[in-house]
């Protein structure tokens, strides 16, 4: 079942994660700001690891898109708890925010079609686009028109993807300047939202993302391991392999096909020129959900 599969899901990001608090300390402890909000997360470990392992789907808020005439579901491609919360508007009225796990490996093609089905991705056939047709929603994205724009239209219920948001995450910016460009990037968002009226707005995401540490031994060689590389943190396999590198954490519980990932903050091959996600760090698994 989806409940029992998400529990084993919950406990081996519990096990992943328990790590963390000790982990960071010793090995990845440093003066470059890339961590300051790395070991703010940290410190928060106790409240992340309560959170219940849920697939975020959007049946689930049937209620409360009921009570409205028209209801927006807005997925930022790339937007973590962790970084939502460094820099939400306190000017945005918000009724309900949590933060939740995403499924791994922490990639798009895995997660948007479980958001939007609220299923496995091994139940899942089609792609999020043509599963926000199927729910009966007027579609559009960041790259067609603006949000004020879109909102303008006739619908019952629209979904909008914010896809620049992850493209900013993997340009190869210094950190000052790529945190700069993310938060002006989600204030332009919060302010285009702000002016909206008479509707109800979920956000959410597909996955978060992280910068990892530039060291030598955090890299990983393929070696044996044969299949598409998404984003230095995870492959796909193209044929099934046993994995006993501690390295490498293999998963195919709810998958439709084997993937390996890149543990803690190592990544494969080479080192990715922005940020990244794909991996089971606090930072790059656990997405907010506002309504």
């Amino acid at each position: 079942s989806i409940n029992k599969t998400l529990q084993i899901l919950a406990d081996q990001i519990a096990k992943e994660m328990l790590a963390y608090n000790n982990i960071l300390k010793i090995l990845e402890q440093t003066s470059n700001q890339i961590f300051l909000n790395k070991v703010k997360l940290v410190n928060a470990q106790k409240k992340v690891e309560q959170l219940k392992a849920k697939s975020i789907r959007l049946q689930k808020l049937k209620k409360q898109i009921e009570k409205t005439q028209k209801t927006l579901f807005l997925i930022i491609d790339g937007l973590g708890y962790w970084f939502l919360q460094e820099y939400l508007l306190s000017n945005l009225k918000i009724n309900f925010l949590k933060g939740c796990f995403c499924l791994i490996p922490s990639i798009t093609a895995v997660n948007k079609p479980s958001l939007l089905s609220g299923k496995l991705p091994s139940e899942v056939t089609s792609d999020y686009a043509k599963l926000a047709q199927e729910l009966k929603a007027l579609v559009s994205n960041d790259s067609s028109e603006t949000i004020s724009t879109f909102a303008k239209k006739e619908f019952k219920c629209g979904v909008y993807f914010v896809n620049s948001f992850d493209d900013i995450l993997h340009k190869p910016y210094a950190y000052n300047i790529l945190m700069q460009e993310l938060q002006a990037k989600l204030m332009h968002i919060f302010d285009e939202i702000s002016q909206l009226k008479d509707m109800c707005i979920v956000i959410t995401a597909d996955h978060g993302f992280t910068l990892l540490p530039n060291k030598k031994e955090n890299l990983l060689k393929l070696e044996n391991l044969e299949g598409e590389v998404s984003h230095s943190r995870v492959v796909k396999l193209s044929r099934n392999v046993k994995i006993d590198n501690q390295s490498w954490i293999k998963t195919d519980k709810y998958l439709p096909a084997n993937y390996c990932i890149a543990r803690g903050y190592k990544y494969i091959e080479s080192f990715p020129k922005g940020a990244t996600h794909g991996g089971v760090t606090p930072e790059e698994i656990v997405v907010p959900v506002i309504v």
